[in-house]
């Protein structure tokens, strides 16, 4: 019944249904609250998802569900301001989605034991607030999206198998884990904390990573030359005070799409082989103190989109070439204004399409995962001539 925009009430029969083992009533506009009426006798049921469907979720605190679920979605569902109790009987769960659930709680006691074998875990956009548990390292988590909460404290140290890792704005503090391994992670979002130190070493362990957003949190000193990390297609370490040259390590990330580093620290020379990341769509660099002229290589990124080096210390003649790119950037069937996002969702998309309305002065279009977006060359607060 899912993906159908039906509408109206459930009715208490459903919980009549003793032999029924999936149960999705996902994407549709039904009103009313599923109770322990809804729920009373589907012993078997072991699949539920009733995400986006306009649902709310009410049990007594003292209602123990006939059913031990392996896969659960509640996404939209109003199922706060307290964790459901029963939710502590989903020891079994391998998917969890609660996310914009309306919980407003802390972690309860019984939280990290429970879902302790689950892979997949998703509590973004409540209000959850608490600490992450110390031991999280020794949990099965495999993705984990903790975004747009209250938490706070100190980063752990990750699961060994996690592949997807979401923290962003929240409130965790500290510096980030000496050691940094997650040698199956393929997409780190921790922006919009207020994580200081230095980006550890450790993190250069991260060879499989292909989205890394650090932006606005407290960062400092150098960005590490991790050369043993040449797939990343997603870098933003905005909004921070990072400081040294510019990352040499990037020569080897030939599928760079989007690279933000701006309103740092970072200085000297922007490198010739920039031109060398054909890929690269978004290039934000503005609010530095690069220094000396603009590489002709930028002639080269043909799929460029937005290029923004304002307020640097940049001199000499604005190249003729970027003339010529500006040109490209604006043919019709040259390119077709596009980051493609495919690899990314949740929170991850939509920071770069808060990044690119800002750009654009809100004129930004976002279809699904795909984020459209106007044109720009940005050159201004340099010493250039001509």
């Amino acid at each position: 019944m899912s993906n159908n925009n039906l509408t109206g009430t459930i009715p208490t029969e459903l919980g009549s249904l003793k032999n029924r083992v999936d149960l999705s009533l996902n994407n549709n506009n039904f009103s009313g609250v599923i109770t322990k009426e809804h729920f009373a006798k589907l012993k078997s049921l072991k699949s539920i998802d009733l995400s986006y469907s306009g649902l709310k979720i009410a049990t007594d605190s003292d209602w123990r569900s006939p059913f031990r679920l392996q896969f659960a979605s509640f996404a939209s569902c109003q199922m706060g301001p307290l964790f459901p109790s029963w939710l502590q009987q989903q020891q079994g769960i391998y998917s969890l989605d609660i996310s914009s659930s309306g919980l407003e709680d802390e972690f309860p006691d019984w939280f990290w034991y429970t879902f302790s074998q689950t892979t997949d875990l998703d509590i973004s956009n409540n209000q959850i607030s608490g600490s992450l548990p110390a031991h999280l390292h020794v949990m099965a988590f495999e993705v984990l999206h903790l975004s747009s909460n209250l938490l706070s404290g100190s980063i752990p140290l990750m699961p060994p198998n996690i592949t997807w890792l979401d923290i962003s704005k929240n409130n965790f503090s500290g510096v980030m884990p000496s050691i940094f391994e997650g040698p199956r992670l393929r997409i780190l979002v921790m922006y919009s904390n207020r994580i200081g130190g230095y980006i550890p070493e450790s993190i250069c362990k991260l060879q499989k990573i292909l989205y890394l957003d650090l932006s606005n949190n407290l960062l400092e000193g150098e960005v590490p030359q991790c050369f043993d990390i040449q797939n990343l297609q997603f870098l933003l370490l905005s909004n921070n005070s990072l400081s040294g040259n510019f990352p040499a390590f990037l020569q080897n990330n030939t599928y760079m799409q989007f690279l933000d580093l701006a309103w740092n620290k970072l200085s000297g020379r922007l490198p010739t082989w920039l031109g060398d990341l054909e890929e690269l769509r978004v290039v934000l660099l503005s609010h530095n103190a690069f220094s000396d002229n603009i590489p002709v290589g930028i002639a080269s990124l043909i799929h460029l989109q937005y290029l923004d080096l304002s307020s640097n210390n940049l001199s000499g003649a604005i190249p003729w070439h970027l003339s010529v790119q500006m040109e490209f950037m604006f043919m019709g069937d040259t390119y077709n204004g596009t980051v493609e996002a495919d690899n990314i969702m949740g929170t991850g998309a939509d920071h770069l399409g808060e990044i690119l309305s800002v750009l654009t002065k809100g004129q930004q279009l976002v279809y699904g995962r795909t984020l459209v977006y106007f044109v720009s060359i940005d050159l201004s607060c340099n010493s250039l001539t001509g």
